[in-house]
């Protein structure tokens, strides 16, 4: 049971505890035999914005980062604007180091879906998906390129 004085950042964890228990169920992609014993996360990264949580994160020696939505603030429907919205956020300092410090696995959420509250009217959603697959590096034989939706799983 939640109360006012338990921090929203508990409830997200158990969350992603919750995901990474049952991450088998949702898909049958690569799995590592690494154990995992670090995990950071974060989402609502606005690309136009300073980034100072980079640093923080790296420091913490992560070795699996979550990048669970609202990575950008796309809100557009043209995928050149997107693009370069992404680009701002690869271009940080910080995201590069964490970049080079372990991997990241990403979904997605409305803004960087493409419109604020978006659903399935949003008339760019292909073409986001495959720009969001592209930035975050998903191989073009994946099987997140192949259906509805950018969602995957991998099991550590």
């Amino acid at each position: 049971m939640l109360n006012n004085k338990a921090p929203i950042n508990s409830v997200i964890f158990a969350s992603v505890l919750l995901m990474f228990s049952h991450a088998s169920v949702f898909s049958s992609e690569v799995s590592s035999p690494d154990t995992i014993h670090k995990i950071a996360f974060g989402s609502c990264a606005n690309q136009n914005k300073d980034q100072p949580m980079w640093d923080t994160i790296v420091a913490e020696n992560p070795e699996l980062f979550l990048f669970i939505g609202d990575n950008i603030y796309g809100d557009t429907e043209d995928m050149a604007v997107l693009k370069n919205k992404y680009s701002k956020l690869m271009a940080k300092p910080g995201y590069q180091k964490l970049l080079k410090t372990c991997p990241i696995l990403s979904t997605w959420d409305d803004h960087d879906y493409g419109k604020n509250d978006g659903g399935l009217d949003y008339p760019k959603r292909a073409e986001s998906a495959e720009v969001f697959l592209d930035v975050f590096n998903v191989p073009k034989d994946s099987p997140r390129r192949s259906r509805s939706g950018i969602y995957g799983a991998k099991t550590y």
